[in-house]
C-alpha cells in the first residue's frame, strides 16, 4: 500500500434544493499499485507503476528517472 492522489465524496453541511448534491474533494490516501517490469530492446529495462484507484496514476521509471502522467500540486 502506497500513498497517491484520490477523491473523497461528502455530504454538504447545509440543505440544498438538489437531493443528489454531493461535494467532491481531492485528498491523498493509501491504495494498491501494480508494477510491471519490461525489458525493451532499445530502451533497456524499465518499470511501469499503475495505481488501482481513480485517477489511475501511471509512473514509468527509465534509467533512474521517473515520468509521471499525473502532475501533483
Amino acid at each position: 500500500m502506497e500513498q497517491g492522489p484520490s477523491f473523497r465524496i461528502s455530504e454538504p453541511k447545509f440543505p440544498t434544493n438538489d437531493p443528489d448534491y454531493t461535494i467532491l474533494s481531492k485528498q491523498r490516501s493509501r491504495y494498491q499499485f501494480y508494477y510491471f517490469y519490461i525489458i525493451d530492446e532499445v530502451l533497456g529495462p524499465l518499470c511501469v507503476r499503475v495505481g488501482s484507484f481513480l485517477p489511475f496514476q501511471v509512473t514509468a521509471y527509465l534509467n533512474g528517472h521517473n515520468l509521471t502522467s499525473l502532475s501533483e500540486s
